[in-house]
């Protein structure tokens, strides 16, 4: 197998949140839906993180509905959306070498990798499955399976050697305990996936965005208002007097939907980590300097109000700093890059995904440069069309260099988003 492409990977070395070509070979086609095909791939290499299929001799009684192999965690299942999943269906059989482009690898509901494969927004009759005839790629596969099959058949020989035609009490207890650890985790994994449905169905029900999730559940919800208005920020002492602290430390959970965004432009959402204005941990360099070890990370502004505001009311509104890992979080682990300018396929990803999050306001933004209508809008505007989400925000102080009039303790009072994912539109299951 060639390994020029810079995209192609391994089963052992898929990583969420990445994409990735692969070869291998289609063990099992399952339609998912009237737009989707769900098959199941594998190039008999492991990985930890995908789902386990258990080998039918370590069962007391046979499945069912036997898995055709190979067993273990060796087998991705990727669901393939149109135009890929019609050309497929028509062309694509089990058995079958194939070759997979551009696919988007992320854990699933149960937290175990699977893979998906979307329409190119730029060229959307593109075909990201084909069978493969080169022997440059079938042979590294035949290879892998036929490694695969030697240790299973040596395993099977080495135990009808050495076990005794009766196993000891000891190692009967063993199997049986390793089992029920097996079923158990398989267990916690269906009962993990019913519940995210459920939560999913629920947030649907109430109006709120299924498709991003919010973690901290714990943690009662609040209004923008109790967030601002928090009363742990007045404190009164024994004398009577109140002193208004400059922040508190506090974590929030919040139903909220996007209003307005900055900067202006997406391509603007990155920051390097070697300029001084951004990083004040850096001492050297001049701001914007391109760095050999220079490291970027994402750094935008959302503004919110609450999720239910009657039209024509004054809303409290709130900025959320999204930056750094919180924001790799809420993009589904995209990274970020040195110049978005230089490459639009990324634009194009960041685009994709806030889209779930704030809707037409990308377009309406651009559509309001250089006329008299600005963002925000006014509560019940029409014109913006977005769904609220649930959401987790920390409230912290910022350290200034100086005070300032509006800050005359030297504090800014800053809130960020954080533990909130942006889902992909097939993540989520909006049946009842």
């Amino acid at each position: 197998m060639s390994r020029l492409d810079t995209k192609l990977r391994r089963i052992s070395e898929l990583e969420a949140g990445k994409f990735a070509d692969m070869v291998g070979e289609v063990i099992k086609t399952y339609p998912a839906n009237f737009d989707s095909l769900d098959i199941y791939v594998t190039d008999y290499t492991e990985n930890q993180d995908l789902f386990y299929y258990q080998d039918p001799s370590e069962m007391d009684l046979p499945p069912t509905k036997p898995w055709p192999g190979p067993y273990g965690q060796m087998t991705l299942q990727i669901r393939l959306f149109e135009p890929h999943a019609s050309f497929a269906r028509q062309n694509i059989r089990e058995g079958d070498l194939v070759h997979i482009q551009n696919i988007h690898v992320k854990y699933s509901a149960a937290n175990q990798l699977e893979g998906a494969v979307h329409q190119d927004r730029r060229f959307i009759d593109r075909i990201n499955i084909r069978k493969i005839s080169r022997q440059d790629q079938i042979q590294p596969i035949r290879k892998l399976k036929a490694e695969y099959f030697r240790r299973r058949l040596s395993r099977s020989a080495t135990i009808t050697v050495n076990e005794p035609k009766k196993p000891s009490a000891k190692a009967s207890a063993k199997k049986k305990e390793e089992k029920k650890e097996r079923q158990r985790m398989q267990k916690e994994q269906e009962q993990k996936e019913l519940e995210e449905r459920a939560k999913t169905r629920a947030a649907a029900r109430a109006g709120i965005n299924p498709h991003i999730r919010a973690g901290a559940s714990e943690i009662q919800l609040s209004t923008i208002s109790e967030i601002i208005n928090n009363p742990a920020l007045k404190q009164t002492h024994r004398s009577g007097n109140v002193t208004t602290l400059p922040f508190v430390n506090a974590k929030y959970r919040t139903h909220v939907r996007v209003v307005d965004f900055s900067p202006g432009f997406l391509e603007q959402f990155t920051q390097s980590m070697a300029n001084p204005a951004w990083n004040p941990a850096v001492r050297n360099g001049s701001p914007g300097n391109r760095m050999p070890n220079d490291r970027w990370e994402w750094a935008f502004v959302l503004l919110v109000e609450d999720a239910n505001v009657p039209a024509g009311s004054t809303p409290e509104r709130l900025r959320l700093f999204v930056s750094g890992q919180d924001a790799e979080v809420l993009l589904g682990g995209l990274k970020a890059v040195y110049s978005l300018k230089e490459y639009p396929e990324a634009v194009d990803k960041l685009e994709e995904k806030l889209f779930i999050i704030w809707g037409n306001l990308f377009e309406l933004k651009g559509a309001f440069r250089g006329t008299n209508n600005t963002l925000p809008l006014p509560c019940g505007d029409e014109r913006l069309q977005n769904t609220p989400f649930e959401c987790c925000v920390e409230e912290y102080g910022k350290r200034l260099a100086h005070p300032t009039p509006i800050h005359p303790q030297g504090w800014q009072r800053t809130h960020r988003l954080f533990k909130t994912q942006i889902l992909d539109s097939d993540s989520s299951d909006n049946s009842d």
